[in-house]
């Protein structure tokens, strides 16, 4: 309920800071992009940060068991003029919340999941196959980007839910779909 409420509110704060911006250009291409602008974006994606969010291995009879806390996991910003906009995040972000697991169910190729898209914003799951996250902990990672790595309108990046290469990523990236 309180991570509902204050995902609520962060979002509101990041759509109506959105209004009061949107008559600032945002650059469509990297060759649109100033020195200034390369710099901004340089400090954006320096950041990182640990935050804990459970990760499970769902079984085929629909339980779940907890294979632990993320305790070393870590939001990284890549943030950049092909990001997807921030509102677009939001919404995407808000059609997870409803939903219940968040499951990787590709065994090859990219190894992710696609679990929510709006315009130019996706949230996928990456990583070891058939492991999950609740869908509303994605939606947090969503939230999470927009908030830390937003740069203009838009934002991008990565939270890895574990220290060890590979084992299972949220991802907030442009929607090819």
């Amino acid at each position: 309920m309180g991570f509902t409420k204050d995902l609520g509110l962060t979002l509101l704060l990041i759509f109506s800071s959105t209004l009061l911006t949107s008559g600032t250009p945002v650059p469509n291409s990297p060759a649109e992009l100033s020195s200034s602008d390369i710099a901004e974006l340089a400090l954006i994606n320096q950041k990182s940060f640990s935050i804990s969010i459970p990760v499970y291995q769902l079984s085929d009879d629909g339980t779940a068991e907890l294979l632990g806390e993320t305790v070393g996991g870590q939001l990284v910003c890549e943030t950049s003029a092909g990001s997807p906009y921030i509102w677009d995040i939001y919404m995407a972000s808000t059609q997870l919340n409803r939903a219940g697991w968040c499951q990787q169910l590709n065994p090859g190729g990219s190894k992710c999941t696609l679990h929510s898209h709006y315009k130019t914003a996706a949230l996928s799951i990456c990583g070891t196959w058939l492991v999950a996250v609740k869908c509303e902990e994605l939606a947090q990672v969503g939230a999470l980007i927009t908030e830390h790595c937003r740069w203009g309108a838009r934002a991008g990046g990565q939270y890895y839910y574990d220290k060890s290469p590979g084992f299972l990523k949220g991802v907030v990236h442009w929607n090819d779909v």
